[in-house]
């Protein structure tokens, strides 16, 4: 086998890179093993790589989504280590009988769940890739461990007027979607902005 990788996403920029990376992997190692994994499937060992679904499933299906765990992701953990589901793709021992599958039954949901929210034909998107790189653990480091009610409050109703302002296409809501909630607490991660 032979790859030739072009990777135009930014490295440690915030843009999902990692997410990407470890989508790729999945999906290559399902195409070159025929193991034939499900999206559903997919989007679960991917999840258990990368530890969230936030990146995979946007990189995985593209378009402005939204995703969560159905579960504690250790307990899959645990679970499959309990099952001792090892996937080993030496050639001469290959047997698709063992593919490790997730403890969940035929045809149901996995840990990964996501939708589609949709985004309005008229919305168009602008990426500003910063010049320096930050870990995704480091910026989470300056975050609070806890927010107090009144944040969160405001969070979950920018979040909803974000995405209803996203899918509808109007202008409307755009001045109520602020980061204040992020703001109060935080500390300097950078040069010019305060988290």
């Amino acid at each position: 086998m032979h790859l030739k990788i072009h990777n135009p996403i930014p490295l440690g920029r915030g843009l999902g890179s990692s997410g990407a990376a470890v989508v790729s992997g999945v999906l290559l190692a399902s195409l070159s093993t025929s193991l034939n994994l499900t999206p559903s499937r997919i989007l679960d060992y991917c999840t258990l790589i990368e530890g969230h679904p936030d990146n995979i499933a946007a990189s995985l299906h593209g378009g402005f989504v939204a995703s969560f765990l159905s579960s504690d992701i250790s307990d899959l953990h645990k679970a499959l280590h309990d099952k001792d589901l090892v996937l080993d793709l030496d050639s001469d021992k290959y047997d698709d009988s063992k593919v490790p599958r997730l403890p969940y039954g035929e045809g149901e949901e996995g840990l990964t769940r996501w939708v589609d929210l949709g985004i309005h034909k008229g919305v168009k998107a602008v990426v500003v890739v910063p010049d320096f790189e930050l870990k995704t653990k480091v910026a989470r480091s300056v975050l609070p461990g806890s927010y107090g009610v009144g944040d969160v409050v405001f969070n979950l109703q920018r979040v909803v007027v974000l995405a209803t302002a996203l899918k509808g296409g109007s202008s409307s809501g755009w001045g109520a979607v602020g980061g204040e909630g992020f703001d109060r607490g935080g500390g300097y991660m950078f040069v010019g902005y305060y988290v």
